[in-house]
């Protein structure tokens, strides 16, 4: 089954981040989903994967030894680019 949500935040270097499922209010308890660079799914087999802060995805849950974790991802809508990264106040 397919879920929704947003990409809270990602590091490319390091190849993983956290996905908050949608219907899920910022600042509430939300079960953030881990998200690995090897369950990005793009159409160009030798484009970097990377996620953004804000953008919207689709991806499959399973429950591994670590906790839950998103498959198969897809980008469905990227963030403005204004709103991947935040800005020091």
């Amino acid at each position: 089954m397919s879920n929704q949500g947003i990409v809270k935040w990602f590091n490319g270097r390091k190849g993983f981040g956290f996905i908050i499922p949608e219907g899920i209010e910022e600042g509430q308890d939300s079960n953030d989903v881990f998200v690995h660079f090897s369950s990005i799914i793009v159409e160009d087999e030798s484009a970097f994967k990377t996620l953004y802060e804000n953008d919207k995805v689709t991806f499959n849950l399973v429950e591994s030894e670590k906790g839950r974790e998103a498959r198969d991802v897809v980008v469905t809508e990227r963030a403005p680019r204004e709103r991947r990264y935040k800005k020091d106040s």
